[in-house]
């Protein structure tokens, strides 16, 4: 612990006001209650799946059941993360002179001890592909779902259901291949957790606004929800690529490493 301490990663609660310092406890509590808003109250991918749930009880215990699972997953991943940062001091996880990136730890890690294990890398490297196209899957029949029943079907009324099914299969397959394309991008946004968790911020919030809209001023029309949506998300992302264009507030340097600290998207 002490090392940590002495690195800077463990700090103290902070209620400094300023919106410019990183990690406070104001940035933390109201970032962190409007990201879960948006992610588990109006998400495509959640929200299909509430539907899917017998009733609405159903679908409100398993919000319930949802947080002390994460509270644990994001505990063993914040101890998992100090237990590679002392094991890095300690046996550099990189040979020196190798760019390397905050991404590419979890893996060096798990090389490192688990080399004298056959399979075991492999299993572990398996299980977060798994994880992966879990949430990648469902996300792109969300995607294609919300295409086909809010800007095809409309506009094409008489289209056969075999037709449809065809055609959702094609947007799921096009979705899939502009995530890949998204990805060469989002490696301009820092770590993987910081720019995903940087493109919630820049969309979710719009999208949240645009839901209370509908539930607290029911007079609003379909032009001003519209509008509101658009001026919101051309804020957040005025705001995000501002952030990413003058490098502000990088995170930590690495232990053992030279590399630049990564971009910082709020």
């Amino acid at each position: 612990m002490g090392r940590r301490h002495g690195r800077d990663r463990i700090r103290p609660r902070s209620l400094d006001p300023d919106p410019y310092v990183r990690y406070t406890f104001w940035t933390l509590a109201f970032g962190g209650v409007f990201m879960m808003l948006s992610l588990y109250g109006v998400n495509q991918a959640q929200v299909q799946r509430y539907l899917s749930s017998r009733s609405e009880r159903q679908a409100v215990l398993s919000c319930y059941a949802v947080f002390p699972c994460q509270q644990i997953v994001l505990c063993l991943s914040c101890l998992t993360g100090l237990v590679m940062f002392v094991y890095d001091r300690e046996h550099p996880l990189a040979p020196n002179g190798t760019h390397r990136t905050p991404d590419q730890l979890v893996l060096y890690f798990v090389m490192d001890v688990l080399q004298d294990l056959p399979g075991l890398p492999g299993l572990f490297v398996a299980c977060l592909f798994s994880g992966s196209l879990s949430t990648i899957s469902s996300a792109f029949n969300s995607l294609a779902t919300v295409t086909m029943e809010d800007l095809v079907r409309p506009y094409f009324p008489g289209l056969s259901e075999s037709r449809a099914t065809l055609l959702s299969k094609l947007l799921a397959f096009g979705y899939g291949l502009l995530c890949l394309g998204m990805a060469y991008v989002s490696s301009m946004l820092g770590p993987v957790l910081q720019a995903a968790i940087s493109i919630f911020g820049m969309v979710g919030g719009p999208l949240l606004g645009l839901f209370c809209l509908g539930m607290f001023f029911p007079c609003a029309n379909p032009t001003g929800a519209v509008v509101g949506l658009l001026a919101g998300l051309a804020m957040a992302f005025w705001v995000g690529i501002g952030s990413l264009v003058t490098n502000m507030g990088g995170a930590t340097p690495l232990a053992n490493s030279t590399v630049p600290p990564p971009i910082n998207l709020t």
